[in-house]
């Protein structure tokens, strides 16, 4: 078993580091995509907007550079409503080689009003 990297957290092609914000307009579908790499096996993604599980698309590939291990990616479609405005945006990556089973990184969901 080989323990994967940190989950990372991608929007709009660009990497969203740990507390900082996912900007998107109320009413707006959006897709952010959770990625952890180099995992053998490949870890399990899950996704939580504040206390709810969301269901991602979770696509597991070898790497390219080291074919005995996995590129774990997942990606959520959210459709953003007002009201998720300041909620935390979670991927948990669950995988028996961490230390606690699981690792996570949260980002904050920020909603603009169209106007």
């Amino acid at each position: 078993m080989v323990a994967p990297q940190r989950p990372r957290i991608e929007h709009k092609s660009a990497q969203v580091l740990p507390g900082n914000n996912v900007t998107a307009r109320a009413g707006d579908r959006t897709t952010v995509k959770c990625i952890s790499r180099y995992g053998n096996p490949p870890a399990t993604l899950k996704w939580w907007l504040g206390d709810a599980e969301l269901t991602g698309n979770q696509n597991n590939s070898p790497e390219m550079d080291n074919p005995r291990t996995w590129v774990a990616s997942s990606v959520l479609e959210l459709q953003v409503e007002k009201f998720q405005h300041g909620k935390i945006l979670r991927c948990v990556a669950i995988h028996e080689s961490y230390p606690t089973k699981s690792q996570s990184l949260d980002v904050r969901l920020d909603v603009t009003c169209k106007w």
